[in-house]
Order: C-alpha cells, then sequence, then structure tokens
C-alpha cells in the first residue's frame, strides 16, 4: 500500500539543503500539507507514495527559497 501525500513534484533537479547539500537529478518531492515528506529519485518516490496532485518538474529545479 502506498503513503498518501497531497503533491508530488516529480522528474526535476533537486537542490537540498541538508548537511551533505545534495543535488538529486531525475528527483521528486513529496509534500503532505506544508511540509516536505520525502526526497529522493524519482524512481523510489513514485513506487512509494501516490498524491492528489502530481506536477511534472521535468527541466526544472526544485529549491529552497
Amino acid at each position: 500500500m502506498k503513503n498518501k501525500v497531497d503533491i508530488i513534484i516529480r522528474d526535476a533537479t533537486i537542490i537540498t539543503v541538508d548537511k551533505e547539500r545534495r543535488v538529486i537529478t531525475n528527483g521528486s518531492v513529496a509534500i503532505e500539507k506544508d511540509r516536505i515528506k520525502d526526497i529522493g529519485k524519482s524512481a523510489a518516490l513514485v513506487g512509494k507514495y501516490e498524491a492528489n496532485r502530481i506536477i511534472d518538474g521535468s527541466g526544472k529545479l526544485v529549491m529552497p527559497e
């Protein structure tokens, strides 16, 4: 059974603010309410979550404000 989230931004380049400052290509962000629930490779997150709304991030950059 997949976990339910509000939004998934998928297939984007993700710039994180974790201590390693990872850059994840072909990545996804799972968002529940106003919080990031998970970040990782799109293939892994799509199998793990289902969302009310999926945003195609192809060719886009996702980063903190």
